[in-house]
């Protein structure tokens, strides 16, 4: 049962198959050399017996006037199907090192100190803390009424513009409580200093 020789064919000749068989042109070198390349299969070296089915050739190439299906003298075959991986077909191969590496990466939390020109930053801290998902702002006091939390959960799939504002009302929010806690600490130095006052006067001349 012979099989067609060109790559990526699976004709067989077997009986009802509806294809012709052919064998190679042994006899003429130079149309067998162009047959050969044809195929792409420089090194292949058909034996007396090798054939290529009729789906390799033009419908020129065939004479049909007798009851057998013959090629012309100068039949070449130039229908074939080459099936090549590119480069571009290829997966990106990613290294064990780069994987970890990817892995190791995090985004360390962001500290923003006052600053300690004033009297009255010495007490207080002011935490920004973000990762990929949300962003905390919190500001301490050494006085228990005034831990104030403020917070917002971005989702990633916000867009850089909502990003921005939501970070915008975040800021303006911790601005309007460094204000209330400066007020309350100059209320708090002045009941001071009256207490002050009150026991200086109290005691005797």
């Amino acid at each position: 049962m012979p099989a067609c020789a060109a790559i990526n064919c699976t004709s067989r000749q077997t009986r009802g198959c509806g294809k012709s068989f052919h064998r190679f042109p042994h006899g003429r070198p130079e149309i067998l050399k162009k047959w050969v390349t044809n195929m792409r299969r420089d090194a292949f070296k058909p034996s007396s017996k090798a054939v290529l089915c009729s789906d390799h050739f033009e419908e020129y190439c065939f004479d049909r006037t007798g009851q057998t299906i013959r090629l012309r003298v100068d039949a070449v075959p130039t229908v074939f199907t080459f099936l090549w991986k590119t480069r571009r077909d290829r997966k990106p191969q990613i290294s064990a090192p780069l994987l970890e590496d990817v892995e190791k990466f995090s985004i360390p939390p962001l500290s923003l100190p006052e600053k300690s020109s004033t009297p009255e930053s010495a007490d207080k801290r002011f935490t920004v803390e973000h990762d990929s998902a949300d962003i905390r702002v919190t500001v301490e006091h050494d006085s228990p009424d005034k831990h104030v939390t403020v917070e917002h959960d971005y989702c990633i799939t916000d867009s850089p513009k909502a990003l921005k504002k939501k970070l915008d009302e975040a800021l303006n929010s911790l601005h309007n409580v460094k204000r209330r806690l400066k007020i309350t600490q100059q209320k708090f130095r002045k009941l001071k200093f009256k207490v002050q006052s009150l026991d200086l006067s109290d005691d005797p001349v």
